[in-house]
């Protein structure tokens, strides 16, 4: 610890109307083992007493330093810490999060020490219901160079493994480099923010290094924008991949960078608004390319896509609803629909069962699920990484933009 122990970490918390969270985040951030921490709060216009609460802590600890803004959204938020920020690295926490209390000496001894530019904290609990869910992706401890990295940024030869978490609260990031690439976000980003900060560091960077801290407790509240499946939403992902087309295109990428970007923009479209692909004219369900129109479906799954998939199928008869099945949701409803256990197979008539889960490790494990259940393995249907399309991308992001001009007339 002594050879690291004057390295000043900037941890970064932008604030927005959080009050019933935030005592428990900045304590949280108060408990670390490592102590050489600058602590910078960003009151980002909240009218609830968010910004009190940061003044109280300001008075009780000098690593405390509060910035009281007018509401600009989360990347201005992140722009104005960026600037007041003084620590040799950055990492990110948001304001109704919380971590464990060595994660950041753990970032210092196992990753700063590296002397890379970024460092990668593999892992973070995810809160689903009452309970928090582990999320960590399957990567070696140890140093890679840029391009040894960029392999990983996103799976093109499944749907849709991910390597690395593309979420600002897993990455420490030296801090001229974050600033760098802070000030180049567009603040109208307001979803998918944290996609396009990281594809633009990790364009810019010459090393990262992985370590394994899965500490960080992620708490999903109803409010939050990932529940929104709005226009603007749409509208901000289509940004979202303007601007790292545009990075890509600066830096010169070989064609690899793009077919990841496609894969990416397409997963999380899947999850936003699946009518932007379902709307298409195509013969077949996207991305499930043994799904012909006309075909009776089961829809496994009601996470985001499962939810998604539902809210398009409801809308015509292009693909009639035998049943929607998951394992262990029960409270959601779509168009008079509400999942029910996977044995109510059994007592409808359908073509296909349609695994509406986007993580091709999760899918096989549903289907060899299925199999034991007497499934026929020729009515099981997972997406299909050969069927994506450059193509349905670009028509799914013209529809955006024809939303977009149709929200300004």
């Amino acid at each position: 610890m002594d050879q690291n122990k004057n390295v000043l970490i900037s941890i970064i918390v932008p604030i927005y109307n959080i009050k019933d969270y935030l005592e428990k985040c900045i304590e949280s951030i108060l408990r670390q083992t490592y102590r050489n921490l600058e602590i910078i709060l960003v009151d980002d216009g909240s009218t609830d007493g968010s910004g009190q609460i940061c003044d109280e802590y300001a008075k009780k600890d000098s690593r405390i330093v509060v910035i009281h803004k007018e509401n600009g959204g989360l990347v201005s938020a992140r722009k104005a810490g960026a600037k007041a920020a003084t620590g040799d690295y950055v990492i990110d926490v948001d304001g109704d999060d919380w971590i464990g209390e060595s994660r950041i000496e753990n970032l210092v001894l196992k990753g700063i020490s590296s002397g890379a530019d970024m460092i990668y904290l593999n892992g973070y609990h995810i809160q689903w219901g009452k309970k928090f869910v582990l999320d960590e992706p399957s990567m070696q401890e140890g140093y890679y160079s840029a391009d040894e990295i960029r392999p990983y940024l996103q799976d093109t030869d499944s749907c849709f493994i991910r390597r690395l978490l593309p979420l600002m609260c897993c990455w420490g990031i030296e801090r001229d480099l974050y600033l760098r690439i802070q000030l180049m976000v567009d603040e109208q980003i307001f979803s998918s923010e944290d996609l396009v900060f990281f594809w633009l560091c990790l364009l810019e960077a010459d090393n990262v290094y992985v370590i394994r801290e899965p500490s960080y407790y992620y708490v999903m509240r109803e409010t939050s924008l990932t529940h929104s499946s709005e226009k603007r939403l749409l509208q901000s992902q289509s940004l979202a991949y303007k601007a790292i087309k545009d990075a890509l295109d600066r830096h010169q990428c070989d064609a690899s960078m793009y077919r990841r970007l496609l894969f990416l923009m397409t997963r999380i479209l899947l999850e936003v608004d699946y009518n932007v692909f379902y709307g298409q004219s195509l013969p077949f369900l996207y991305p499930y390319s043994s799904v012909k129109a006309g075909s009776r479906i089961i829809v496994y799954g009601a996470g985001l896509t499962g939810i998604r998939l539902m809210e398009s199928l409801v809308r015509d008869d292009k693909y009639p609803i035998s049943a929607w099945i998951d394992q262990n949701v029960r409270d959601k409803e779509v168009g008079g629909f509400s999942p029910c256990a996977p044995e109510q197979i059994r007592e409808v008539d359908y073509d296909f069962i349609v695994i509406a889960i986007q993580d091709a490790v999760v899918s096989r494990k549903v289907k060899a699920f299925l199999v034991e259940m007497q499934v026929e393995e020729a009515k099981i249907a997972c997406m299909d990484p050969a069927v994506i399309s450059q193509d349905i991308l670009e028509n799914a992001l013209e529809r955006i933009e024809t939303m977009t001009d149709e929200t300004k007339n």
